[in-house]
């Protein structure tokens, strides 16, 4: 259950070849060097998708955005260990959000998530915000067989201090990401179709900037 004030978000894809090696390399150091090592890391969550892509996510929990733009963190993106070294560039398909969480509902993790990208309408953005954290988060969340949803806003300020420093560079990025977490794939679907059809969005100064896509947890690993 995310109750960080903040989060770091990776999307990726990998080559099939280094595919066995990258996430044996990811579940064993990668994870663990953010989540055990760097002060103010809550825990590092993978998934896999099942439907959409990039295949991979990789989502940290940390106790404050100002964690993402600390020396121990800007260190370790700077300097990155040698399979670190090999694998990074060879991350393709990347979107990168470094983002203040605005609204959580729930009381729980699931196993399964949902992400969506949304972006407010010209002119509606105040509109936009109100709606989708206090109206949006909260009513997601009450769906049968959803146990949580999360509004994420990129910092883009923060976002640009580690992407100076980073070995790779342009990922793409998402403004607003919705995060639906539930049991199963098909709670989800039926959430979001329940709340997120072009009518609701459009009414409520929203639009999509991305397909939903849905993935199912590989991996934890917690401070």
């Amino acid at each position: 259950m995310i109750r960080a004030k903040a989060i770091l978000i990776v999307w990726t894809d990998i080559p099939a070849d280094d595919e066995d090696d990258f996430n044996e390399w990811y579940i064993r150091e990668h994870v663990r060097s953010r989540v055990a090592d760097l002060p103010g890391f809550i825990h590092g969550r993978r998934f896999e998708a099942l439907s959409g892509g990039p295949k991979y996510v990789a989502l940290y929990e940390v106790e404050d955005i100002s964690v993402l733009r600390s020396q121990p963190y800007l260190d370790l993106v700077a300097k990155p260990d040698p399979l670190s070294q090999r694998f990074i560039p060879k991350f393709h398909n990347v979107v990168r959000m470094v983002s203040d969480v605005i609204a959580s509902a729930g009381d729980a993790e699931g196993g399964i998530l949902g992400l969506q990208a949304l972006t407010p309408i010209a002119g509606r953005e105040a509109e936009f915000r109100n709606w989708t954290s206090q109206v949006l988060v909260p009513e997601l969340a009450s769906q049968r067989g959803i146990v949580a949803a999360h509004l994420w806003n990129v910092n883009a300020r923060i976002l640009a201090e580690s992407v100076s420093r980073h070995m790779r560079s342009g990922d793409s990025v998402f403004e607003w990401q919705l995060a639906i977490e539930a049991s199963s794939p098909e709670d989800i679907v039926a959430a979001h179709g329940n709340l997120l059809d072009e009518a609701n969005l459009v009414a409520n100064g929203a639009a999509t900037a991305s397909d939903l896509t849905v993935f199912r947890t590989t991996y934890r690993v917690a401070s």
